[in-house]
């Protein structure tokens, strides 16, 4: 792939690098999907959950909006 990423920051600016948006509904199987995906084709897989998760634990800038 031609686009460098880490589990926690992407660049969309870089023309080279694609992102996949996954929606649905709870239960419809996102985040495996998504996880088969990754481990296929060496994608980064992150989960806005996750993210969102992460953010309120840390205590971070936003976590009063979430």
């Amino acid at each position: 792939m031609g686009c460098s990423m880490s589990n926690d920051t992407a660049d969309p600016k870089n023309p080279n690098c694609m992102m996949i948006c996954v929606n649905g509904g709870p239960g419809a199987g996102k985040g495996t999907q998504c996880e088969r995906l990754a481990e296929a084709y060496g994608f980064n897989h992150m989960s806005t959950g996750d993210l969102l998760r992460k953010e309120v634990n840390n205590g971070g800038p936003l976590a009063g909006e979430i």
